[in-house]
């Protein structure tokens, strides 16, 4: 058989897999982006209707919630400073006082802390509790 006796085949372009992948995943991706955007507006309408707390109401909140926190700080800054002013007087004896109630008054509101996040997970335990009973 010659050439000139077989038919005319048209040529057929192969589809650019590649092309087609890249931008089906680039679509993919800008779909994802919108959504993501969508969702952080719905989220910022939800927090714009609710009370946002600014952070010397939350300061205040906390002082209120546990005030043996701010009573230890309040203590600790106190006895460092009585500390500090005696050891620069040369009172050794009552700086060597007041740096060990400065470590009391620490340790006091370390104590202080633990037992206030101790009863904040007790309420949080209570208030999940509560809500299950309810479902059930």
């Amino acid at each position: 058989m010659s050439e000139e006796s077989k038919p005319e085949v048209p040529e057929v372009k192969k589809p650019e897999v590649k092309k087609v992948v890249k931008q089906s995943l680039e679509d993919a991706e800008l779909e994802w982006v919108q959504l993501n955007q969508q969702l952080s507006r719905l989220k910022k309408n939800d927090d714009s209707n609710e009370n946002v707390e600014t952070p010397k109401e939350k300061l205040l909140r906390k002082c209120i919630e546990n005030p043996f926190v701010p009573i230890g700080t309040v203590a600790t800054a106190g006895f460092l400073f009585v500390g500090l002013t005696k050891f620069v007087r040369n009172d050794t004896h009552g700086s060597q006082k007041m740096m060990r109630g400065r470590i009391a008054a620490q340790g006091f509101t370390i104590l202080a802390i633990a037992f206030g996040f101790g009863l904040s997970i007790r309420e949080k335990l209570k208030k999940e509790m509560a809500a299950k009973a309810k479902t059930e």
